[in-house]
């Protein structure tokens, strides 16, 4: 259930960024690989460092309002 409801969430609000360590050939229990995974999630991560900075430059600048909406014309009363 909790599975279904996250891919729904991943779906409805996507991640900008999904940094994604390449360790599906190391089993859970396999403690003694511990060194291995840290080394593959950092350098996971600084590959991804570059994309993680645009990502955070795109998101401090303010949105841009594109041209400004124009104004209503004023209502004239017809004599």
């Amino acid at each position: 259930m909790m599975r279904q409801f996250s891919r729904h969430q991943n779906v409805a609000d996507p991640a900008e960024l999904c940094i994604m360590p390449r360790v599906g050939h190391i089993l859970h229990g396999e403690f003694n690989r511990a060194d291995e995974l840290i080394r593959v999630g950092t350098d996971t991560m600084e590959a991804s460092l570059d994309a993680l900075r645009d990502q955070l430059q795109r998101a401090s600048r303010p949105p841009s309002s594109g041209p400004e909406p124009s104004s209503p014309e004023p209502l004239r009363r017809s004599s």
